[in-house]
């Protein structure tokens, strides 16, 4: 049984001996055949792509031989290589390339390439060539085996040798095949390269490699035609401005170009074909000039020495280093120090990159295009990359992304110079603008400082020599120093707001007071051009906000000022509204309107500008610092609001600013409370004469605002028919303007006061300062009073309570004022009595307040706040002396 085993066990060794041996044998003999499959190419084919038909053997020491890779036993096993194109990259290895090509007319087309057929009955026996498409490679052996392994062809060739030895001159590596149909042969490669290793390899027919030849070179030729047109039309450019970013520019696209022909082999084909070195070499060179002059050129248009330093010395040391390893590549071949220079300069590209998106994202419109211009070659390359390893398919976009990138590369880059040409241009015609403008302002300053300082001089010399008009003259000198010293702020307060010297001070103000504070300012130039000056008030606006006053007044002067100052005839009107706000601040919008010249809308867009006014000659004609617009604007931006305008020429403006205002700490009434007049003057209508329907319902909205009742007359005979009608509820107060003729309102005065019964009419005239004649003869004539003009909301409140003053209330506050005098406790009754009926007037709180100090016996606070309020109304109060026996302080 044991030698049964044993016997068993012997015999399967045995046989596994055998099966091993006949694996060694088979391998021995067979492996070649069985190893690699034939390129089977139908006859009619007219490309064919081998890339995928290839197998490789890396050959480190370079000393292979032919025999010794085509022999049954390699020294190393064929691999199958994955990829359309062959890619090894830096290497020092040589490496064995081999196919087999078999010309069977007869095989079924599968896999073949049909952009290039022509009829099969054209093609009895075809010339075929073999394309081996990178013209860098340092050395190529083509071995051609047929089927009895004879050596049928054999060519050394590269750019290790001179270009005449080439078998065909053709900037890449072509091989005449003498295969004839039905034949089979082993070609063999063996490959070297200086430069990244590929080889993609081609079967053509002899007549569409003619025809593909041309197609590309006429792609080449517009592609590189471009950059020659381009080359020329900036190289004139350049000629003519002299400016550095011509010249990076130039560099760079004659570098760009260099190396695009040494690449593609043109420049050995056409320019030194016996000059293996520099075939070899030159293109360190292309490749760091192109590489300096894109840090120049984007240097130039971005300024990044000065915004971006440390950027900038990064590109300059990566630079450095590309000059440095580019150097030592020269003459020294070590595929380390190539990985570093592609390293290097991926690096140098990526860091320029980042720089740009860094400009673009601070608004640089010139980086934006920079970006886009360098983003289309990347792109070009990155599909020419996925087509070299078959992602995707092979055609003429993948071929030519990266040419035609770089075409659109170089004309963006000349896009980008006369984008900043022109900025430059704008930048030069806005300074000289700004030079013109600053000369015509000096010269404007001069005149405008001039002509107060000669007035001034010349009344003051007038004025010591005495004489009755010395007032006159003293008025005249004010006016000009007036002049003068709003010339002087003007200039201040832009240098200061030019500098950011300028603060907002905020604080509590009555907000009429900004109608108050305008009126003396114009008064003259008002009454000099029988101009109106007209206000409208929102009622709901509150008494009192919180702002700053000063500023506010500011920009109200100089937008009134500008109104009158180009208005002839008709009204200048200022309105305050409240608008919505976001929040709980108050937001005022004051528009000023006039009906003067207007604006044109050519001269709209400057209007804002510095030392602007509609135009130059009106600065003479019109005057002033073409200042206040510009301060306005900036001052209105600082205190949160906006300014605006619409006009229309020849039918006059309408400005209007916004500001935001926060509210008071302590709560006030509207406007509506604030200028309500006492009872009195609700019981009976105020007729209003006025030939100007502007001014004539301007005072009756401020009266309706007031509280009172108003009629309108255009004319004396109508104002009387209306004196006459109103037995039921008599008119008391008649306001007359100063418009109207001399003769007709002193008779309309005398008709009154001859028809007068026994309910007396205050007349009361609407005059401006300075007309004294005139009001000699009103008074003469029986005028109650004056109101001055420009009417404000409290300057007609004022006149209307003093003209009551000389009945009622006259009587009233004297009879007050004895009683205080006297000191005696029925002043307390009357002034509650006072209080009562005053509640929804402006008098109501002042009598308030005095009666708190009557009641604490503080007689003389109380008669001193009632001299002052008597003042205010315009009423004459009799005064005795105070009593001996003061219980107040």
């Amino acid at each position: 049984m044991h030698k049964t085993i044993i016997k068993q066990t012997r015999l399967v060794k045995a046989k596994i001996c055998s099966l091993l041996l006949l694996l060694t044998i088979s391998y021995t003999c067979f492996g070649l055949d069985s190893s690699i499959e034939p390129v089977n190419v139908l006859a009619d084919t007219s490309h064919y792509s081998l890339g995928l038909h290839l197998q490789y053997i890396e050959d480190t020491s370079g000393q292979l031989s032919v025999e010794e890779v085509n022999s049954d036993t390699p020294p190393s096993p064929w691999q199958n290589n994955t990829l359309h194109e062959p890619n090894f990259g830096y290497s020092a290895s040589t490496y064995w390339l081999r196919f087999r090509l078999n010309i069977a007319p007869s095989i079924t087309r599968t896999t073949v390439d049909t952009r290039y057929q022509f009829p099969a009955e054209r093609y009895n026996q075809k010339h075929w060539l073999l394309e081996v498409a990178r013209s860098t490679l340092f050395q190529i052996e083509f071995y051609a085996f047929d089927e009895n392994n004879t050596l049928q062809q054999y060519t050394h060739t590269g750019t290790g040798f001179p270009f005449s030895q080439r078998p065909v001159m053709h900037r890449n590596f072509i091989f005449p095949l003498a295969i004839e149909n039905s034949q089979t042969w082993t070609i063999y490669l063996r490959v070297s390269s200086q430069r990244p290793l590929t080889v993609p390899i081609h079967l053509w027919e002899e007549k569409a490699f003619d025809k593909a030849e041309q197609n590309q070179l006429i792609m080449r030729g517009l592609s590189w035609g471009i950059f020659g047109i381009m080359v020329i039309y900036n190289l004139c450019i350049f000629l003519l401005v002299r400016e550095k970013s011509y010249l990076y520019y130039l560099s760079y696209v004659g570098f760009t170009l260099l190396t695009l022909i040494h690449l593609h082999g043109m420049g050995y084909y056409y320019f030194w074909p016996e000059s293996v070195w520099w075939q070899n070499h030159g293109l360190y060179f292309w490749i760091i000039g192109f590489s300096a002059a894109s840090i120049l050129f984007v240097n130039e248009m971005l300024q990044i020495s000065q915004h971006n330093p440390r950027s900038y010395k990064a590109l300059k040391a990566v630079l450095a280093a590309l000059a440095l390893t580019g150097g030592l590549g020269l003459f020294i071949f070590n595929p380390y120090l190539k990985n570093a220079f592609s390293l290097i300069l991926v690096l140098l590209a990526l860091i320029l990159c980042l720089v740009l998106g860094w400009h673009w994202r601070q608004g640089n419109k010139l980086a934006r295009l920079l970006s886009i211009a360098w983003l289309i070659p990347f792109m070009g390359a990155f599909l020419y990359i996925l087509k070299a390893a078959g992602t995707l398919p092979h055609n003429e976009f993948t071929e030519y992304a990266y040419d035609v990138g770089l075409v659109l590369q170089v004309i963006l880059m000349s896009l980008v110079m006369a984008m900043r040409i022109n900025d430059e241009r704008r930048l030069k015609d806005k300074a000289e603008q700004s030079d013109r403008a600053s000369n015509a302002f000096l010269a404007n300053m001069s005149h405008e400082i001039r002509t107060p300082i000669n007035a001034i001089l010349g009344f003051t010399e007038l004025s010591l020599k005495g004489g009755q008009h010395v007032s006159e003259y003293l008025q005249k000198i004010e006016s000009a120093s007036q002049k003068l010293l709003s010339v002087i702020n003007d200039i201040l307060d832009f240098s200061e707001i030019t500098a950011g010297k300028v603060r907002i001070n905020a604080d509590d103000f009555e907000l009429l007071q900004l109608c108050e504070y305008a009126r003396p300012q114009f008064q003259q130039a008002l009454a000099n051009k029988k101009v109106g000056l007209n206000f409208k008030l929102d009622p709901k606006l509150p008494s009192r906000v919180h702002g700053d006053f000063n500023r506010l007044q500011q920009v109200l002067d100089h937008l009134i000022d500008n109104a009158i100052k180009f208005t002839d005839r008709g009204d200048v009107l200022i309105s305050f509204e409240l608008t919505p706000s976001n929040n709980k601040n108050l937001m005022l919008k004051c528009s000023i309107s006039d009906t003067g010249i207007g604006i044109a809308p050519a001269q709209a867009a400057s209007l804002f500008s510095h030392f602007e006014q509609v135009d130059n000659s009106f600065t003479r004609t019109y005057g002033g610092t073409g200042l206040g617009l510009s301060i306005s604007q900036k001052l209105v931006a600082m205190m949160g609001g906006k300014m605006g305008f619409e006009s229309q020429l020849g039918h006059g403006s309408r400005f209007w600013f916004s500001a935001e205002l926060p509210p008071t700490e302590i709560t006030s009434q509207s406007i509506a409370q604030q200028l309500c007049l006492p009872l009195e003057l609700h019981k009976s209508p105020i007729l209003i004469l006025d030939d100007n329907l502007a001014s004539r319902k301007n005072i009756q909205d401020l009266l309706d605002i007031m509280g009172a009742e108003s009629e309108l007359a255009e004319s004396p005979n109508e104002a009387l028919e209306r004196i006459h009608d109103s037995t039921k509820n008599p008119i008391k107060i008649l306001l007359i303007d100063w418009l109207f003729s001399e003769d007709s309102a002193c008779e309309l005065i005398e008709t009154l006061r001859t028809q007068e019964s026994e309910v007396k009419i205050n007349v009361l005239f609407l005059l401006p300062s300075g007309e004294k004649n005139l009001a000699k003869r009103a008074e003469a004539a029986g005028v109650n009073g004056f109101i001055a003009k420009p009417i404000t909301p409290l300057s007609l409140q004022k006149s209307l309570i003093a003209s009551l003053g000389q009945g009622e209330i006259a009587e009233q506050l004297g009879e007050l004022l004895s009683l205080i005098e006297c000191q005696s406790f029925q002043a307390k009754i009357l002034i509650d009595d006072l209080s009562l009926k005053q509640e929804h007037s402006t008098l109501h709180q002042p009598l308030l307040a005095m009666e708190q100090e009557i009641k604490g016996l503080r007689y003389t606070n109380a008669k001193k706040m009632l001299l002052d309020l008597a003042a205010q109304l315009g009423i004459r109060l009799p005064q005795t002396e105070p009593p001996a026996n003061n219980h107040g302080e």
